[in-house]
């Protein structure tokens, strides 16, 4: 058998009433069931490969030989072949071209085909993507990149910028400690009133740090979402600011003891009338009114939010 042009040969056994096909090792008790078999794609392609790669095979007795020669000599003398023996009971022959069997194969081929154009067009889409975040790594370190992914998706991660980039920040209170006033805080007082006065003192110590080094982050400046570093842990503040409170009072007292100086700036001079009404105002103005004490407090505390409002996008 030289090629896939001559006749495929499929040899039915009759094994205690079955049909078997040696070549895709199937068998069945029906003949017409054997016939559909034979017809499959199957058995035409294990029959069309057998042919190529297994040992010649003699079909009416199943015995093989390494050699086409030895093979042809086996069949003048095969007893199975002569009427000698009744193991074959009939042989069905199936006339398969080259065309069909090459058709068969070459719908796998293309099968493979597809696959592979598939995967050279998802490496390319990857090798694509690779080459567009070559630049970027380039260009930023670990840190930045990691930043510049959770800024991009609005993730943003407040716990991680205060424990990382200002793990050095001061505490609420050693910062009230640090504040230097002066007189001229106290006259702001009666000028610009309690809120306002107040405001500027803070405000203008905050300012005078560096970002990192504030006691104070605000992450959200439509609900004044403040975060509050005291013993040296960074902490949400409550809805009562309590820690923002305290920090307030104790800077109004710090500068109420600056009366002292303004009155003893001229202590020569008698105090008239116009100078006592002007000392007091700013004593009232410093300490504010008990009435409107938490409307005023939380005005201070919405001024000191927008001042050290977390700028999210540009935050490194």
């Amino acid at each position: 058998m030289n090629s896939l042009n001559k006749k495929v040969l499929k040899v039915l056994k009759k094994r205690e009433g079955e049909f078997y096909c040696n070549k895709c090792d199937y068998n069945s008790s029906s003949h017409s069931n054997y016939k559909k078999h034979v017809l499959t794609r199957k058995h035409i392609l294990n029959a069309s490969l057998n042919e190529k790669y297994s040992d010649y095979t003699c079909e009416f007795c199943n015995k093989t030989y390494k050699n086409r020669n030895g093979l042809w000599y086996h069949k003048k003398k095969c007893n199975v072949n002569n009427g000698g023996n009744e193991i074959v009971s009939d042989i069905d022959v199936i006339d398969v071209s080259s065309n069909d069997v090459v058709k068969h194969v070459s719908d796998d081929d293309n099968m493979y085909k597809e696959m592979f154009l598939s995967m050279v067009h998802e490496n390319k889409e990857m090798r694509k993507t690779i080459h567009d975040l070559i630049p970027r790594i380039g260009d930023n370190n670990v840190t930045n990149m990691y930043q510049s992914t959770t800024t991009n998706h609005n993730h943003f991660n407040m716990n991680i910028f205060l424990n990382t980039q200002c793990k050095n920040a001061l505490n609420l209170a050693d910062f009230v400690q640090s504040l230097q006033l002066q007189v001229e805080d106290l006259e702001n007082n009666a000028k610009y009133g309690f809120v306002e006065g107040m405001s500027k003192i803070f405000i203008r110590g905050l300012q005078a740090l560096d970002v990192y080094k504030r006691p104070i982050h605000c992450s959200d400046g439509k609900r004044d979402t403040l975060y509050v570093k005291e013993n040296d842990a960074w902490n949400r503040e409550e809805d009562d600011y309590k820690n923002m409170k305290d920090a307030i009072v104790s800077i109004k007292r710090k500068n109420l003891q600056k009366m002292d100086d303004l009155i003893n700036d001229n202590p020569d001079v008698p105090i008239d009338n116009n100078q006592e009404m002007q000392y007091l105002n700013i004593l009232s103005n410093s300490i504010g009114s008990e009435e409107n004490k938490d409307r005023d407090f939380n005005k201070i505390i919405k001024n000191v939010a927008k001042e050290v409002l977390v700028d999210k996008k540009n935050t490194l």
